[in-house]
């Protein structure tokens, strides 16, 4: 049995979204959860959120996405990473 794991749950209320396509969404959502779970396996649980039993909300930066990156895939991931940033990771 590893004693170093444990389960994280995570539950997004609210994410803000502008100038998302309705279609895209579906594509976003897996995306960010995809990439959050591969952030948690490889970089671990961030250590303030080791610390703590429930956070009401955190806040990110803006993220600004080039035309290129303009797909539900690749902003998945750069909002799954803002977050994990957010959470402390």
């Amino acid at each position: 049995m590893d004693l170093n794991r444990c389960n994280v749950e995570l539950e997004i209320q609210e994410l803000v979204l502008v100038d998302v396509p309705v279609q895209d969404r579906q594509g976003l959502k897996a995306s960010v959860s995809v990439e959050l779970t591969r952030l948690f396996q490889v970089n671990g649980i961030p250590g303030s959120l080791r610390q703590m039993t429930n956070r009401a909300a955190i806040s990110t930066a803006p993220i600004a996405v080039s035309a290129q990156e303009n797909q539900p895939n690749l902003l998945g991931v750069e909002i799954a990473r803002a977050i994990y940033r957010g959470l402390g990771g």
